[in-house]
């Protein structure tokens, strides 16, 4: 079972998200695949940059208050393809973000909703158990949201709620639309 926040996030807002992120003590490491089994990290301010710039959208946040054992990157081969991709589900536990740019279909103007989330249980990679993720990280992805939550506006459909951040509520003036379910529900 995964803890969710739902939020809709311009990309420049979640590059400041992430920068701070690095200064507060955050490992940000790319989920994505991989040529080896080797994680690829973003080490520095422009590494986030580069990072988003190229279309990266999903990141593991990993932080020594919370993260118990290391992420683990596992071998995948589909036909001919083989590649390795880190499954927060083994080691942990993490953070992760999931990013989805605005787009658009058919002439509208959509902003999709992002997520941050981190599992309630993950495997020990050692033993083979399942363990719970902890108080640690529940109150450090607490800590991490509370300013988002402080900072948007909440927005209710008939199934979840989700955030919008400052700059998304400038693009919906400007003609932009929530995504599905939250495209006909009011900004509370």
């Amino acid at each position: 079972m995964a803890n969710e926040f739902n939020i809709f996030i311009t990309k420049k807002e979640l590059e400041t998200l992430l920068r701070k992120a690095h200064v507060d003590g955050f490992k940000i490491q790319e989920s994505k695949k991989l040529p080896s089994p080797n994680a690829e990290y973003c080490l520095s301010e422009a590494d986030i940059a580069s990072a988003l710039a190229r279309k990266q959208h999903a990141f593991l946040l990993e932080h020594d208050d919370f993260m118990r054992n290391p992420i683990e990157i596992m071998h995948v081969k589909r036909g001919v393809r083989e590649f390795w991709h880190p499954f927060s589900s083994v080691g942990g536990p993490v953070i992760e973000v999931h990013y989805f740019e605005p787009f658009e279909e058919n002439g509208q103007l959509i902003v999709p909703c992002s997520l941050f989330s981190y599992l309630s249980k993950t495997k020990n990679p050692q033993s083979g158990m399942a363990e719970n993720a902890g108080k640690d990280i529940k109150r450090v992805f607490s800590d991490f949201i509370t300013p988002l939550k402080e900072s948007s506006r909440k927005v209710v459909s008939t199934k979840r709620s989700a955030y919008v951040t400052p700059q998304v509520e400038d693009l919906l003036k400007c003609g932009w639309k929530l995504a599905y379910p939250f495209d006909l529900v009011p900004i509370v």
